[in-house]
């Protein structure tokens, strides 16, 4: 009997210790996840008086520039590369950037996994390049203007006509010498995975010519997770394939597979 004492005292010193790790590793979360919601705060309250300034100074500073568009766009790739995605705590590994053709308009296909994909892109992207975007975006104040000042291209996703008037103006931006990007999928993934891709940006390559190119990003949906509006810092991983062209239209579904293999490949 006196031998089983201190059995049961080191079995119960050995629980006592699972619960004191068990709490502080509870501890420890609680804390990571206050900080992440303060850390993103700031970082949100950061980006909105940041945006505000940097909309009034391009506002301003725009009279004095022949081509307002390109400007604006040069402009915005300045703001994003050197005020908010430091600040934001992403940092972006690119890969493929130096074989991209540099001279000729490309249509960039991406997939889509975050808020945080349209400013990685135009911040990372070595040409001037505009993208399409969902309606609602233009509707904001001072984005929307930005926005539409800096040539991008609105999209009414429910309206079959909206999709192609913005496929004939993609084309005429290609045919301008300019670059566009399209999130083929339409939407955000919910955990990074890749959706079925639709036929825009095959359509507008067939009719000007311009190369596609795949683009994938692997990691961006840790930045802003749907339906959240914290930041959390993340490492993104941004893959440029060959291009790819479209000579006839019958071939727009077999190099819309193609491209989307090709995104799969470097995710």
């Amino acid at each position: 009997m006196i031998d089983t004492i201190p059995a049961r005292a080191a079995g119960f010193k050995s629980i006592s210790m699972l619960h004191i790790r068990l709490l502080l590793g509870l501890i420890s979360h609680i804390i990571r996840a206050m900080l992440t919601r303060v850390r993103s705060i700031f970082f949100l309250i950061y980006a909105f008086a940041g945006f505000v300034c940097a909309v009034i100074i391009a506002a301003v500073m725009m009279v004095f520039f022949r081509d307002k568009q390109a400007f604006l766009q040069a402009y915005g790739r300045f703001c994003l590369n050197y005020i908010f995605i430091p600040a934001s705590g992403v940092k972006v590994v690119t890969h493929g950037l130096a074989d991209l053709p540099r001279h000729k308009a490309l249509i960039f296909v991406c997939n889509h996994q975050s808020n945080a994909d349209a400013p990685i892109l135009i911040a990372n992207l070595p040409v001037r390049v505009v993208f399409m975007a969902k309606r609602e975006l233009f509707s904001i104040p001072l984005l929307g203007w930005y926005m539409r000042a800096a040539g991008h291209i609105q999209i009414e996703r429910s309206k079959i006509r909206s999709a192609l008037t913005a496929i004939e103006q993609m084309a005429d931006v290609l045919r301008n010498g300019e670059s566009v990007f399209v999130f083929p999928e339409g939407t955000r993934s919910h955990d990074g995975s890749l959706g079925i891709f639709k036929r825009g940006g095959m359509i507008a390559a067939q009719m000007t010519g311009a190369a596609i190119v795949p683009v994938a990003l692997s990691g961006s949906y840790k930045i802003m997770r749907r339906g959240s509006l914290l930041i959390r810092p993340a490492t993104v991983k941004l893959s440029v394939g060959e291009p790819i062209y479209i000579k006839d239209e019958k071939e727009i579904d077999e190099k819309l597979k193609q491209t989307r293999d090709a995104i799969a490949r470097m995710l």
